[in-house]
């Protein structure tokens, strides 16, 4: 249910990246060297595709206005993450996403009406929708933490991240498809009644903890608890800050977690975009094109994740040597293909091969920095990656309006720039947590540590009261 929620939720987010390129007028009159977009590309030119018919959708929306639409989702997912984190931890995962899913879907089906009325109506509503939907990682990082085994977690920490990538991979040609054989607002009318149905679904069969569930034998619950190895109560311990912000390990995983999203979020959002405004794709086309790599990040999630464990239960490798090639690789690879991207112009059969290979090898990440947050700090699992999805969430904004600066016109020069940027962001992150990764359980995050320190208080409040 965990991995149809992430599949809900990308669903809900990037539709819109592909309903777009039907709802703006792409006629020469409105994109011009006046408002910061050259019409004509280089592709044009040498794939003789100038004649094309060109979109002539309602909406006259500029590049950066455009821009500004597909990144608003993550002003509002940003504020959410760390309390959505600390929700999850008093109410329970079960209400909190199945809530908040209701929410977002039922906003989503408004947004045609919306998108009628004003531009700004149609900015506030995607923005609501990312603080509806910021509390879905941390609910599922801490729903891991109280339901994975060590040796089970990258199997299934990856199974469920992959959900997001499925989500991206059935929503893109799908919204093509679509928007060429219905219209555009159909996108948002269907992916929000599945959002709907999802919740309901959620909110019926879902249970909080172990402890609680219904059907769950004695023998497993027991199983669980015992191997993760922490009591509920010590959970809901106050949040050490200071150690995390501090933690060398824990800001290794901010700095992986931030190139994995920079390249995700660029493709996320601008993949599309670069198909068909050009490559010259039709709208169906740049909308299957646009899901392959995430596809292939699917296959290489599960795969990955499976094979993590593995190696890790027959003691092949150590898992901090697992958990630097599940995040440091993929990362390195992922700024090779970026800079590649850069420089093979309008060879499109090569751009999509080479974008394929940039999402999908970021797919075995579920299984490295990921998890490093539930084995740093397994009973602050949910809120240090809060914190980091909180900062990284930012880039979901950042990364589309910065493009927007950068796109002076539509010419691969200049998207050479947004691709040279994000390869620099994301090598980053690969080498800051091949250097500073750990898999130990960090002195802060100890239960023995937490329960020494919670009678050390209690004993100072004792002497003061006396």
């Amino acid at each position: 249910m965990m991995t149809l929620g992430l599949m809900n939720s990308y669903s809900l987010r990037s539709g819109i990246n592909v309903a777009i390129l039907d709802m703006v007028d792409e006629t020469p009159n409105n994109f011009t060297t006046d408002n910061n977009y050259l019409y004509k590309t280089e592709c044009d030119v040498q794939n003789d595709t100038s004649q094309l018919t060109k979109q002539v959708g309602e909406f006259k929306w500029t590049i950066n206005q455009q821009t500004l639409l597909l990144g608003c989702f993550y002003y509002g997912y940003s504020i959410m993450n760390i309390p959505g984190a600390l929700l999850a931890k008093r109410f329970g995962i079960r209400l909190v996403l199945g809530l908040t899913g209701i929410l977002s879907s039922a906003l989503t089906m408004l947004m045609p009406i919306l998108a009628y009325q004003s531009f700004y109506l149609l900015v506030i509503a995607r923005a609501t929708v990312g603080l509806l939907h910021g509390v879905t990682f941390p609910a599922v990082v801490t729903a891991w933490g109280i339901w994975a085994p060590p040796l089970e977690r990258s199997r299934l920490m990856s199974i469920t991240f992959a959900g997001g990538a499925i989500g991206v991979c059935l929503t893109f040609p799908a919204a093509g498809w679509i928007v060429s054989s219905i219209n555009w607002e159909s996108v948002f009318y269907i992916t929000g009644a599945i959002g709907v149905i999802w919740s309901i679904a959620w909110l019926i069969i879902i249970h909080d903890t172990p402890a609680k569930h219904p059907r769950i034998s004695s023998q497993e619950r027991k199983y669980i608890e015992s191997s993760i190895g922490i009591k509920q109560s010590a959970a809901k311990h106050a949040v050490p800050w200071k150690h995390i912000f501090t933690s060398p390990p824990v800001l290794c995983c901010f700095a992986a977690h931030l190139g994995d999203n920079w390249a995700v979020h660029s493709l996320t959002a601008l993949g599309p975009m670069y198909l068909e405004r050009v490559l010259e794709f039709n709208t169906k086309s740049a909308g299957i094109l646009s899901s392959l790599p995430f596809l292939l990040c699917v296959v290489i999630t599960v795969l990955w994740g499976m094979t993590a464990d593995f190696i890790l239960s027959s003691r092949f490798l150590s898992i901090l040597t697992v958990r630097k090639i599940s995040s440091s690789l993929p990362l390195a690879l992922s700024s090779i293909t970026l800079i590649a991207v850069a420089y093979v112009g309008c060879d499109a059969l090569l751009v999509v091969i080479l974008l394929a290979v940039c999402v999908g090898v970021l797919g075995m990440t579920a299984s490295g920095h990921y998890t490093s947050f539930l084995e740093v700090a397994p009973i602050y699992g949910g809120v240090t990656f809060s914190i980091s999805n909180t900062f990284n969430s930012g880039v979901g904004f950042a990364a589309p309006q910065i493009a927007g600066l950068l796109l002076i016109d539509n010419s691969l020069a200049s998207w050479r720039n947004v691709f040279w940027l994000a390869a620099s962001i994301t090598l980053f992150g690969s080498i800051m947590y091949a250097i500073f990764a750990s898999s130990q359980v960090q002195s802060w995050a100890q239960e023995n540590d937490i329960r020494e320190e919670t009678e050390n208080n209690l004993m100072v409040k004792k002497v003061d009261t006396d």
